[in-house]
């Protein structure tokens, strides 16, 4: 319940935040959300090899589609449909 407030929060004081903010600190913001989840994603894949092959498998999906498609609806697609295949090929121990 509470990280749906702090999401919420959070949200809320970027959008009003955003437009008083220099136009450098908002472009690096967006750079740093791309860390954030690198920085999820890397000890994770310490653990399980599974999941490196997921996120590799993520990454030539979205190559592929982004030749046709626009770059978020790519990014979209693979994350969504590599995450239901990474469900069926990775379990909780796999992670532990």
């Amino acid at each position: 319940m509470f990280s749906y407030f702090s999401w919420n929060v959070g949200s809320a004081l970027g959008i009003l935040f955003s437009s008083i903010l220099p136009s450098i600190v908002s472009k690096s913001l967006g750079v740093s959300l791309y860390a954030m989840f690198i920085g999820l994603l890397v000890p994770n894949m310490k653990k399980s090899i599974r999941l490196l092959y997921v996120v590799g498998l993520t990454m030539l999906v979205n190559w592929g589609i982004n030749q046709f498609l626009s770059s978020s609806l790519s990014i979209l697609i693979s994350t969504l449909g590599c995450a239901l295949i990474g469900m069926c090929f990775i379990s909780r121990k796999d992670l532990q």
